[in-house]
C-alpha cells in the first residue's frame, strides 16, 4: 500500500526538468538510486512490474533529458536487482 502511494510520485519527479526552478542534473542522481533501492527493498517481482512500467512510460516523453533518465533508472533495477530482474527486461 505504501508502495503504491510513492511510486506515483517518485517516477513523476523525472519530469521535474521541466521546472527552471530545480537543479535537474542533481536531482536524477539521487532519483535513480531512490527508485532502484525502492525497488530492492519491495523485493516483490509483481510490484517490480508496474514500476517498471511507469518508468518506461516516461521514456515516451518529447524531453530528451527526460528519456534518458528513465534508461538510467531501469539501468539501475538491473545494478541492484541483477539476475531477479532478468525476467522483467523483455518487457522494456
Amino acid at each position: 500500500e505504501r508502495f503504491e502511494m510513492l511510486v506515483g510520485p517518485l517516477v513523476s519527479c523525472l519530469e521535474c526538468c521541466k521546472n527552471p526552478e530545480i537543479d535537474y542534473d542533481t536531482l536524477v542522481p539521487s532519483l535513480v538510486y531512490c527508485l532502484g533501492q525502492l525497488a530492492v527493498t519491495t523485493n516483490n517481482q509483481l510490484l517490480w512490474k508496474p514500476l517498471q512500467n511507469q518508468v518506461l512510460m516516461q521514456t515516451r516523453s518529447e524531453v530528451a533529458k527526460i528519456r534518458f533518465s528513465a534508461l538510467l533508472v531501469i539501468q539501475e533495477f538491473y545494478n541492484q536487482l541483477g539476475e531477479l530482474f532478468l525476467p522483467m527486461l523483455p518487457e522494456s
